[in-house]
């Protein structure tokens, strides 16, 4: 089954590459001004987190089981957390939630939780999670970092 350059994971894909480009430090310039929300991809029954927004997402809702996969499409590692669709309610406890399109939602933090982007706290949480153990050729992917 051949899947369409409109599909979430393709535009995902071709999103992580377009950041991925880039090095950390772009990135930390973009995501500076974006403190303010966690972006979640819809793949499959599922809300997924990637890079920063799951950083934020494991500071600000919970410690949530946090995974590292090298992703070959990207030639990266690439953390995520997720959580079922059925439990957003429970997770944006009470937040404002903005859905994008059918793919992607955004959690607003309350505005005492909305924090600027720490380069060095996001970097020494990333290295501290470990490499998983087989890297997945699919893996679906999204970036997550809150960059826009």
């Amino acid at each position: 089954m051949s899947r369409s350059s409109n599909h979430p994971r393709k535009r995902v894909e071709k999103y992580l590459l377009i950041i991925y480009a880039s090095d950390i430090n772009d990135i930390a310039r973009r995501a500076a001004n974006n403190g303010a929300y966690i972006r979640l991809y819809a793949e499959g029954i599922f809300y997924k987190a990637y890079e920063r927004s799951a950083w934020v997402a494991c500071r600000v809702l919970r410690p949530f089981m946090v995974k590292k996969r090298t992703v070959r499409k990207v030639g990266q590692e690439v953390v995520s957390i997720g959580f079922p669709k059925a439990s957003l309610d429970k997770w944006a406890m009470g937040r404002r939630v903005e859905r994008v399109d059918d793919d992607c939602v955004l959690i607003y933090m309350n505005e005492s939780e909305a924090m600027p982007f720490a380069v060095d706290e996001y970097e020494a949480w990333r290295a501290g999670i470990e490499l998983a153990a087989k890297e997945t050729a699919s893996e679906p992917v999204a970036m997550a970092a809150g960059v826009s």
